[in-house]
Formats: structure tokens, C-alpha cells, sequence
């Protein structure tokens, strides 16, 4: 009976840690009509004069749509349609317009979110930031 005591124990803690990570998982997971509205560029890696950023202005609309003004440093058209995947680590964003499609990361750790675009070569660690305007 002891035993059964001491192995029920750590039997509980695996199935409670379990079932935390899942409703996290879960529940940190934003709807997708939180990310629609407005983001304004808000981090170039120098690509462009920081008093540029807010001229850069990216909108993501509830019917699946998107508008880019201006732009001169990301490789995406001034419009055409957006996906999510919230099943992915990264590049949760897909922006597709004619046949091409451009993946981009959702940073979902504070009120507003953020889009990262790579741009180059991944190693070159250069990046164009998209932060969501309180709505």
C-alpha cells in the first residue's frame, strides 16, 4: 500500500505538469482577430533613419487581407492576403501575393504584438519589426 502511496505521487505531478503546459499552450495562444488592425514599423537594424518608422505602416484586416505603405526595405507587396499557424514555433505569419509567400514571426509576449521580418539571408541577422498601434 506504501508503494502504491509513493508512485502515485510522482504519477500525479507528470499528469499535472502535463495538463498545465497543454492549457498554457492553449491559452496563450491569441484568436486571430486580436492581430488585426494597425502596426507601425518600430525597428529597422538601421535599414532605415529611425525618424522613417513611422511612415511604415502595415495592416492586417479581419478578411484574411493586408495593406503595406510604404515600402522600400521588406520583400512584400503593397497588398495581398495573410494566413495564420499557430501550431508553428515561428513564422506563424504567412503573407502570400501572386505565387510568392513571405513568412514572418508573431512575438505574442506582451499586450501589443509584434511582427518580425527577416530580411536577407537569416544569418545576416537583419530584421524589420512591425509593432500593433493600441486600438
Amino acid at each position: 500500500m506504501a508503494g502504491m502511496v509513493i508512485l502515485s505521487i510522482p504519477l500525479t505531478l507528470i499528469v499535472g505538469l502535463a495538463l498545465y503546459e497543454f492549457y498554457f499552450r492553449i491559452a496563450s495562444v491569441p484568436k486571430n482577430g486580436n492581430l488585426t488592425g494597425t502596426y507601425y514599423m518600430s525597428e529597422a537594424n538601421g535599414l532605415i533613419p529611425d525618424s522613417l518608422y513611422r511612415s511604415y505602416k502595415l495592416e492586417l484586416k479581419k478578411d484574411g487581407t493586408y495593406l503595406l505603405t510604404p515600402n522600400r526595405v521588406v520583400n512584400l507587396r503593397d497588398h495581398g492576403k495573410y494566413t495564420v499557424d499557430w501550431r508553428r514555433d515561428y513564422s506563424q505569419l504567412s503573407f502570400t501575393f501572386d505565387s510568392y509567400n513571405l513568412p514572418a514571426n508573431i512575438d505574442t509576449h506582451s499586450p501589443q504584438y509584434t511582427i518580425e521580418f527577416i530580411v536577407g539571408h537569416p544569418d545576416n541577422r537583419k530584421s524589420v519589426f512591425f509593432t500593433q498601434e493600441n486600438n
